[in-house]
């Protein structure tokens, strides 16, 4: 059960190309490792909002926080950007 006394941080700030970026989805795995669905943002608003993105990435991370892997995505598929993330048991994903 959980209980509120374990506390994990996981940053995107020294990740190449995401330190100003955008974390659209995420999940926890069952050993406490953390995968995200992150993306680049190139430009935001005066009110820090973004309005340019870049690239789409699939970010692993150690239950420690430590970056494992970081998959860039192939989404040149026009105007629709993956917006969700699932994690298999395999550990491959779904968008």
């Amino acid at each position: 059960m959980a209980d509120g006394k374990q506390f994990r941080s996981f940053s995107l700030d020294n990740v190449p190309h995401l330190g100003t970026g955008h974390a659209e989805d995420f999940e926890i795995t069952d050993r406490g490792g953390l995968y995200v669905l992150a993306r680049e943002v190139r430009k935001y608003s005066d009110v820090k909002v973004p309005v340019e993105f870049g690239s789409t990435y699939v970010l692993r991370f150690s239950p420690t926080g430590e970056l494992e892997a970081q998959t860039q995505l192939n989404t040149d598929f026009g105007h629709v950007t993956p917006a969700n993330l699932a994690v298999l048991k395999d550990g491959s994903f779904l968008l």
